[in-house]
Order: structure tokens, then C-alpha cells, then sequence
């Protein structure tokens, strides 16, 4: 792994579209304008994406999947659902918070973050950029902590919808995403 982008999915419109999940994004153009983006600042390497299985994040990486030519599958992880809706098989956010997180919570930060780290730690090899598209708990938070270990550097991020940074791990630079014109 050469880089890591860290995205908060796109803004979407919470109920049902005629489109379907496409269709309710209300945000393509970001994710759009992002897939270029990691195209020009990766000079068009190998990518792996890694998924919340939340409909609005699939979208969001099934957009970049497409503009980057990504041939492997996008692996939806349920550890990067941090939002407050649940799946729809499930019952209810308690049944939800202990089956996925055990005994440290998504909002127990720092655990949180640890094994985040661990998670692309252990796909580091499956391609020279690794993509997370998740919620913006995990994403804002991660990204921080990550830039704060690993490059040194004290900086916080805040993501809005379709918003997230690309990490370049060899010159330990950072880029917001989508790159402003």
C-alpha cells in the first residue's frame, strides 16, 4: 500500500427513489470528481476499496470502483458502519453495537481506531491504494489519528458528505478530496 483514501460517503436523500440507491444520491459528482482525483495523484494504480454495507456508502465506492477500473470486489465490512440506522435484518442499534463491536465500541475512539488500523494494515498488500468509504465518525476520526501516528503531524479532519483525504504514505503528504479546480 502506497496511499489511503479515507472518504465519508456521498450526500444522499433518505428515502426511496424511482433511480434506487443511485438515484437518491444527491452527491455523484463528488465521488465522481474523487475517482479522478485518485487517478491523477496515484498515477492510476491499483485500487481496493473497502466499504460500510450502508446502501449510501456501497454506492459511493461502487462509483469509484467503476471510474477506477477496480477489478476486484468491494468488500463491505460492517465494522466500517458506524452510523445510528441498522441494517434492516437486524432488530434493533443494541443488537447491532454488541455483535459488531464486542466489547469496544465504535465510539470508544481510540480502540475504535486501533483496530481500523489493524484492518487495512492486514489488506495492505492487495493493491498499491486502499479506499475506505464509511460514515463520518470513523472517517474524520480515523483519518486524524492515522495523519497524528504515522506522519507525526497534529492535524484534525472533518469530513462532509463526499469529502474525505487521500494519504500518501511515502512522501507523508495528505490531500483533501475532491481537489478544489
Amino acid at each position: 500500500m502506497r496511499d489511503l483514501v479515507i472518504l465519508r460517503h456521498p450526500l444522499y436523500d433518505d428515502g426511496d427513489s424511482e433511480g434506487g440507491i443511485l438515484g437518491s444520491l444527491r452527491d455523484v459528482e463528488s465521488y465522481q470528481k474523487i475517482a479522478e482525483n485518485i487517478k491523477e495523484l496515484t498515477e492510476n494504480r491499483s485500487c481496493y476499496i473497502i466499504s460500510s454495507p450502508a446502501e449510501r456508502a456501497v454506492a459511493g465506492a461502487e462509483i469509484l470502483a467503476s471510474d477506477l477500473d477496480v477489478v476486484a470486489p468491494i468488500e463491505k465490512l460492517i465494522y466500517l458502519w458506524d452510523a445510528d440506522d441498522v441494517p434492516k435484518e437486524w432488530e434493533g442499534r443494541q443488537l447491532k453495537r454488541k455483535e459488531i463491536y464486542g466489547p469496544h465500541n465504535v465510539f470508544d475512539k481510540d480502540a475504535a481506531r486501533e483496530k481500523l488500523e489493524g484492518i487495512v494494515s492486514e489488506r495492505a498488500d492487495r493493491a498499491d491504494t486502499i479506499i475506505l468509504v464509511s460514515h463520518l465518525y470513523l472517517t474524520s476520526g480515523f483519518a486524524t489519528h492515522y495523519v497524528n501516528k504515522k506522519f507525526g503531524k497534529s492535524q484534525e479532519f472533518s469530513f462532509n458528505y463526499g469529502q474525505g483525504v487521500l494519504l500518501d504514505l511515502e512522501s507523508q503528504d495528505e490531500k483533501l478530496l475532491p481537489l478544489k479546480a
